[in-house]
């Protein structure tokens, strides 16, 4: 009988070691696939900020260039400001572009016809001489 107990005893103590080192072994296999999760995630992390950089730099070197196209375009037109500064006229002339100026004026003015379109709280439109208006608005609701 104490050959039975003695027995028994050393199944349960070889049952209990080996399921201490089947469970050891699972959670070092655990952990090691947590770790390569870990590793593939943080490459995946470095690979778009790599790519977030490089876009980046594209961006700033774009908007460099465009920075630079838009100092050439302004220097130009300043050129030619000074240029047409600097133009002299002739009487005849000065006169002949008074007259088109007055008349380019008195075409802008508005004509009683005209209809003028603003905002305000919806699109208004009203006549120059605001015998006429007209009210676009509404209002939306909901629940």
């Amino acid at each position: 009988m104490s050959h039975i107990r003695s027995g028994f005893a050393v199944l349960v103590i070889l049952s209990l070691l080996l399921g201490w080192t089947s469970q050891a072994a699972a959670a070092e296999d655990s952990s090691a696939n947590k770790y390569e999760e870990l590793l593939r995630r943080l490459n995946a992390q470095e690979k778009r900020i790599a790519e977030q950089d490089k876009k980046i730099a594209e961006l700033q070197a774009d908007r460099k260039s465009s920075t630079a196209k838009q100092d050439k375009k302004i220097a130009q037109q300043d050129k030619k400001i000074t240029e047409l500064k600097n133009i002299e006229l002739t009487p005849e002339q000065r006169q002949e572009f008074l007259k088109i100026y007055e008349d380019v004026k008195a075409q802008a003015k508005p004509q009683p016809h005209d209809f003028r379109v603003y905002w305000k709280d919806g699109i208004r439109m009203e006549s120059a001489d605001k015998k006429f208006k007209l009210k676009f608005g509404g209002r939306l609701m909901g629940d």
